[in-house]
């Protein structure tokens, strides 16, 4: 992947990722890792097991989500226009639909858990904001109308609300709002960036990666924004956390000066895992086994 693909792929995960929770800590993860690669010289998305064995490459495209029965995959890929919009590929039918079509650039699709709305962000204004729309290209609706880009929506395992990244003022924050977009409310506070922020499967937790200590680390919170703790301390960029689906695990990107790996990290922080690869590869889902 050229510098420039990467820094693409990168950045909107560090200024701007399905499940349940319970059951005894599992020795290992399990399950299966959605990502883009460019492991064959194009960016794509793939899947692949827990462990990095059996890759399988899906469609070319960017920021892949899957919906929470793990049969349909939204996206995004650069249209004839040049901008970026959304597709719906369903990969035991083979069915690709396009389900955006405006001027501005379409990204970071996230799947409500009944699977009737998806929210995105977008930017066809020049302002990018957070929008939902139905899987089948209806009903379309802004949510946000912000000052600043609103960007990488999570919805929350019950549906009710939506956690985004938002850069109000003069700072980039943690926000949520109720799933109709009322009630927007500041999670964080801090002077650096917080950004990629998502619900743990239980919805108690939310998951984020921020700059405050001079790099990007990753951090959980209370779903209220309480309770904050850091869980990686490494001098590398560490970014984009994605939990698993039964809530043990979190796999992020961490980028270092020659390259990239996806690491899976234990939630409380105390093992890491890390998927050596050659390519240049970014986490977007933990899927389960079937």
């Amino acid at each position: 992947m050229t510098r420039a693909v990467a820094a693409a792929l990168a950045l909107p995960f560090m200024i701007l990722t399905l499940a349940a929770c319970g059951g005894s800590e599992p020795a290992e993860p399990v399950g299966r890792i959605g990502l883009v690669s460019d492991r064959t010289g194009m960016v794509a998305v793939w899947i692949m097991d827990v462990d990095g064995s059996q890759p399988s490459r899906l469609i070319d495209g960017f920021f892949p989500a899957w919906s929470a029965d793990g049969r349909e995959i939204v996206y995004s890929r650069r249209t004839a226009d040049g901008m970026f919009d959304l597709f719906i590929l369903s990969p035991e039918t083979a069915s690709n639909l396009r389900i955006t079509d405006d001027p501005g650039n379409d990204a970071h699709g996230s799947w409500s858990p009944d699977g009737q709305s998806i929210a995105f962000a977008s930017d066809p204004q020049g302002n990018q904001d957070i929008y939902v729309i139905n899987p089948d290209a209806s009903g379309l609706t802004r949510l946000t109308m912000s000052d600043g880009p609103d960007q990488t929506p999570d919805w929350s395992p019950d549906g009710s609300k939506i956690v985004f990244g938002s850069f109000r003022g003069d700072n980039h924050d943690i926000y949520v709002m109720n799933a109709d977009g009322s009630e927007q409310t500041r999670l964080t506070t801090d002077q650096e960036v917080d950004a990629n922020p998502v619900w743990s499967p239980d919805g108690r937790k939310i998951a984020f990666d921020s700059f405050r200590t001079g790099t990007a680390q990753l951090y959980v919170m209370d779903s209220d924004g309480s309770d904050l703790r850091q869980l990686t301390f490494d001098a590398d960029q560490s970014f984009g956390p994605v939990w698993s689906p039964d809530g043990k695990w979190i796999a992020f990107n961490r980028a270092f000066e020659s390259g990239q790996n996806i690491v899976l990290l234990r939630a409380d922080g105390s093992e890491e895992i890390r998927l050596d690869s050659p390519y240049g590869e970014f986490v977007f889902a933990w899927l389960t086994e079937e």
